[in-house]
């Protein structure tokens, strides 16, 4: 079963990730249609959680960790759709999903004493051919007039998407040691329903102050459509992507990220492809597939 809420979780991201692109495709923005799917997103996350589960109690531990993950998911996608304005679409969300690989070697070296973290040399061989495959992907752009604008709007993202997946881990890690009783993670205030809700109010309030300050105009009737429905499709994949951790079995557990993160990269590479005749080099692609597989599945769990 966890396996399958992580395929659903793909669908659901690689849609609102396309809506993103048609939006683009009928004169919006692609920082507006973020805009609107942020905000969409907080109102299927509220629905999703504490509204779905009759849960409101919220704690000050919850709120304050809650804001400043969005305020890093805000940045993240600030910057995906300045990458998406000056290069190709697919290879730009399959270098934001290649960023699952990474934050295992970060928690490690930040936290992994306390948490008593493994870091074995799969993890950084993974790593190693994530980077690769993306490099190697990216080396046919290199003559694209504004490749060097995105190639540091689409790093800045990949960094905030480490930093973001990392504070979620952290989070989930207190909340599975409560007898460490760390400073602002008290395990039974993290419980909180709210949090998924604060993350993507804190994005959300990043992309509006960024759309009135740089944009200031009225917002088209597609840019609404394509935005609200990719809003619903984000907030349905972080839903689902959360059950499949709830109801994987411990070797299912191991897969799923990776699962995820595979799924969304060889999806936005084949609807790049397939819709907008961009150039993938799936040999490059096949490469940080792999890496994703080698990083991220807990081997000694599948073999144990």
């Amino acid at each position: 079963m966890g396996i399958f809420f992580a395929i659903t979780a793909s669908f659901f991201c690689t849609f609102s990730n396309y809506c993103i692109r048609k939006s683009q495709d009928h004169g919006g923005t692609s920082q507006t249609a973020i805009m609107i799917q942020m905000i969409a997103a907080f109102f299927i996350m509220i629905f999703l959680n504490p509204v779905r589960m009759n849960s409101y109690f919220i704690t000050p531990s919850v709120v304050v960790l809650g804001l400043l993950a969005g305020a890093i998911m805000g940045s993240m996608v600030f910057f995906i759709g300045k990458a998406l304005e000056k290069g190709p679409a697919g290879l730009t969300f399959a270098a934001i999903s290649a960023a699952t690989a990474l934050p295992s070697i970060f928690l490690f070296i930040s936290v992994g004493e306390l948490f008593q973290l493994e870091y074995h040399f799969w993890n950084g061989l993974g790593s190693i051919l994530v980077i690769a495959g993306l490099l190697w992907a990216a080396w046919q752009y290199t003559q694209v007039k504004e490749m060097k604008k995105w190639l540091l709007f689409a790093l800045t993202a990949f960094s905030m998407h480490i930093l973001f997946l990392s504070l979620i881990s952290v989070r989930s890690l207190a909340m599975n040691f409560p007898q460490l009783q760390i400073p602002f993670f008290p395990a039974a205030e993290l419980q909180s329903l709210w949090f998924m809700p604060m993350i993507y109010l804190a994005a959300a309030a990043f992309q509006i102050q960024a759309f009135f300050r740089q944009e200031k105009r009225s917002i088209a009737r597609w840019e609404w459509i394509y935005g609200i429905l990719g809003g619903l499709a984000n907030g349905s994949s972080t839903f689902f992507v959360i059950k499949s951790t709830e109801y994987a079995s411990p070797v299912e557990r191991a897969m799923i990220f990776p699962i995820f993160s595979v799924l969304v990269m060889v999806f936005c590479y084949a609807w790049g492809q397939k819709l907008y005749q961009e150039k993938v080099n799936w040999k490059a692609c096949n490469l940080s597939v792999l890496g994703l597989i080698v990083g991220t599945v807990d081997w000694q769990l599948i073999f144990k």
